[in-house]
């Protein structure tokens, strides 16, 4: 399903229940992939947002460009790209990668960004504004708005989008893997390109990994897959899954498909069993 924001600016989707491994949390990592449709590209408008602080937005000066910024105790740190050239009324398929580290590095930033004819390529990103003070984490998860109660929407349309957030366990346990905390390489980064990133856009994610790693602190949430009452009653699913459903404030449906979408029950739908 798709569904059309900007019709008023508190227009948002987020999560009924906080996910249970924060996001933007000391020697954490997060990805953010999905798509949108843009038919407008104003300055601050948000992609997808965490709490009051964490969001990827259009950059006020380059609307064709992202900016991104964390939660920190002092100053959020904020990180931009270059080269992504967003344009509106046209698929995009944004992935955010973010590794978080309190001590001596600022955190770092991955950007992939595609449309139905380009799969996804890494983009330039800089920290023009260096984080200070910790970063501070939450559960909460918003898509097309800066939290719950953000009044920036993004306006066009949103496909679907998933959120996946972990620990960082080293390179051997985890699914998103970076050995040092807070410092992607660049064989790291085209590691989770691969596994994730390129499989996302395509819409055939390895749900059966995803379902072994839950034990390991591996969160995943998926929009708009268990958006909806309707759909959730016709399913028995996992407790994990079902505890990352969304509401959704103002936001309508739309016939406008994105170009490719997962199943709509990923992340488990080899669990699933029909009444």
């Amino acid at each position: 399903m798709t569904y059309t924001f900007g019709g008023a600016t508190g227009d948002d989707a987020t999560n009924l229940v906080a996910l249970t491994e924060n996001v933007n949390a000391d020697n954490h990592i997060m990805l953010v992939a999905g798509w949108w449709y843009p038919t407008t590209l104003t300055g601050t408008r948000v992609y997808w947002g965490c709490g009051p602080t964490i969001r990827l937005i259009v950059d006020s000066t380059n609307t064709d460009e992202l900016r991104l910024f964390t939660n920190n105790v002092t100053t959020p740190g904020q990180w931009l790209t270059s080269g992504a050239d967003i344009t509106i009324n046209r698929w995009w398929f944004i992935a955010t990668l973010l590794a978080c580290e309190n001590t001596t590095v600022p955190g770092a930033v991955r950007v992939w960004v595609g449309n139905e004819a380009t799969p996804p390529q890494e983009v330039t990103v800089t920290n023009p504004t260096v984080r200070v003070g910790n970063y501070t984490s939450t559960g909460s998860f918003t898509i097309g708005n800066q939290g719950a109660t953000g009044t920036v929407a993004f306006q066009g349309d949103i496909g679907w989008v998933s959120i996946m957030t972990t620990a960082q366990l080293g390179l051997l346990q985890s699914p998103l893997p970076i050995a040092a905390s807070g410092v992607i390489s660049n064989d790291e980064a085209e590691h989770i390109k691969q596994r994730w990133v390129t499989p996302l856009y395509l819409g055939v994610p390895d749900v059966g990994s995803v379902q072994n790693l839950y034990g390991q602190g591996f969160i995943v949430a998926h929009w708009p897959g268990l958006s909806t009452a309707g759909f959730m009653a016709d399913y028995t699913v996992p407790a994990v899954g079902s505890n990352y459903a969304f509401t959704i404030n103002g936001a309508t449906l739309s016939q406008n498909l994105p170009p490719s979408s997962p199943l709509p029950h990923w992340p488990t739908q080899p669990s699933y069993v029909r009444r």
